[in-house]
């Protein structure tokens, strides 16, 4: 069934705010997503700062100029003789 008065005058009048709220809000919509989409697109990490490993534990590679070089053969008091070794050196 359709509506018996259809009045397009009146319904155009009674209409305009909604469809103008609408239209507003797609309009805020569009900007919000502009702006997101820039921020998406800049590039947040400094040239000049170096990128953290995450396989890196932190530890350097390169021995310091003064560090003992290890062997791989670890040895205890125990299993060397007292007084044989060599003192250390003083500063």
């Amino acid at each position: 069934m359709s509506a018996p008065d259809t009045n397009l005058d009146r319904q155009k009048r009674r209409h305009k705010g909604p469809l103008w709220g609408i239209w507003g809000g797609l309009a805020v919509v569009a900007v919000l997503f502009v702006i997101w989409l820039a921020y998406a697109m800049t590039d947040t990490t400094p040239e000049t700062e170096p990128v953290a490993d995450p396989a890196n534990t932190g530890q350097s590679e390169v021995p310091a100029e003064d560090a003992p070089t290890v062997t791989g053969t670890e040895t205890t008091p125990s299993d060397t003789e007292a007084g044989t070794g060599t003192p250390p050196a003083a500063d």
